[in-house]
């Protein structure tokens, strides 16, 4: 049975997006910012929904009011440099209009400490393209993002796990031409192995529109959007929630790990799954909460394919990497991989795979998860690949381009 390595193990906490068709919500969230010490209104700090395009500047009143939010669960983030950002989980009911004040401390702003053994810029820089590689990815999207600020980013080594981490006291500005979005990026943390592929980052992203009076550039946008929606987990999601998982192109089944670090591939059976195999599988472990909310329960590890886009050329990269460390994996206990299948070659379908370390995951007809538990869900394969170059913002909507390419 052809085997595949593990290598990746990453949050997508912030997963891809299509808002179905529906009519516009009318939700919204106000309130007012005050200093935690003098009691007075903070004006110009930042609000927004994470994931999302909806955020404002508060006014000289410490106000601020979003509106037109989609019914759901959502981290609302406060964030001012010399204040210590605060992020507090909200749930938004349709029509509903909630208040929310908060309340900020100051946050002195200390010069970095010197280091005994200080960083060499040319260290810095191979730091900065490793993490570059690791947080944008290496997808086509990849290739036409570009981070504006990345002077603000600290490295720093654990020799003990050999892992990179990185921190920034302010928005990561990145701007992705592919997608068209200008994404401030508040980075949580980031941990990933220095001489592997596996790795996890938590953000909070803060999606705006790039303008544009080029038609055939925002057309192109729309579809790289909808090819950046298509097979993702999201999607995947949201096929669930419309009991459509089939009809969508996905097929999915239990998977198993053969040892520490090898997942069983068992995409040649996938791909001649019948429906009734597949709704026998997942939709008993789908429960419907109410109209709008769904759980996910399954503690085993699952392995899905998307059948209606292949892999991108790109992937063939990341594949080869996985498969040279298989074959030292299976040389070193005497295997060969003679015989199999050229795990190199571009695939006409994506897999992936998916486990829920809780057992459960909660999302909402959207496709969109609960932003609770953002360490909910691990991947490897083609969803682990993806990274913050292919995400789209909650609040994306389905644009179909229009076909004379105009």
């Amino acid at each position: 049975m052809l085997q595949t390595k593990i290598l990746v193990t990453i949050l997508f906490w912030i997963l891809f997006s299509k808002l179905s068709a529906q009519s516009a919500n009318t939700c919204e969230l106000n309130g007012v910012i005050t200093d935690s010490k003098t009691g007075r209104p903070i004006e110009y700090a930042t609000v927004f929904l994470a994931n999302t395009t909806l955020g404002v500047l508060t006014d000289k009143n410490g106000a601020y009011v979003i509106k037109n939010i989609s019914p759901g669960g959502y981290n609302l983030v406060s964030v001012l440099i010399g204040y210590s950002k605060v992020v507090q989980p909200v749930k938004i009911s349709e029509g509903s209009n909630q208040k929310i004040d908060i309340v900020l401390e100051e946050k002195p702003i200390n010069a970095k400490e010197i280091n005994v053994v200080s960083e060499s810029p040319a260290e810095w820089q191979r730091r900065l393209k490793k993490f570059t590689k690791e947080f944008l990815g290496e997808s086509s999207n990849a290739d036409d993002c570009k981070i504006l600020n990345p002077e603000i980013i600290d490295f720093a080594i654990n020799l003990d796990t050999d892992e990179l981490t990185a921190s920034a006291e302010d928005a990561i500005v990145i701007v992705n031409h592919s997608l068209g979005y200008k994404i401030k990026t508040y980075l949580k943390d980031f941990v990933w192995s220095r001489s592997g592929d596996d790795g996890k980052f938590q953000i909070y992203p803060l999606f705006e529109e790039l303008n544009s009076t080029d038609e055939k550039e925002k057309n192109n946008w729309q579809v790289n959007r909808l090819n950046a929606y298509r097979g993702s987990f999201r999607h995947f999601l949201e096929s669930c929630a419309t009991d459509k998982v089939y009809e969508e192109g996905f097929r999915l089944m239990k998977s198993y790990v053969s040892s520490e670090w090898i997942y069983t591939d068992r995409s040649d059976t996938l791909l001649r799954q019948k429906k009734i195999d597949l709704d026998t599988l997942l939709y008993p472990r789908i429960k419907k909460n109410n109209e709008v909310e769904y759980c996910l329960v399954y503690d085993s590890l699952m392995q899905v394919v998307y059948l209606n886009q292949a892999e991108e050329s790109n992937y063939k990269n990341y594949r080869e990497r996985l498969n040279g460390n298989v074959s030292s994996y299976l040389s070193i206990r005497g295997l060969n991989l003679k015989g199999k299948k050229d795990f190199s070659e571009i695939k006409p379908y994506q897999n992936s795979w998916v486990i829920l370390p809780h057992g459960k995951l909660s999302f909402n007809n959207r496709g969109i998860c609960s932003d609770a538990s953002p360490y909910g869900k691990k991947f490897a394969g083609y969803w682990a690949w993806k990274r913050v170059a292919d995400l789209l913002p909650y609040d994306y909507k389905i644009s179909l381009p229009d076909e004379s390419g105009k």
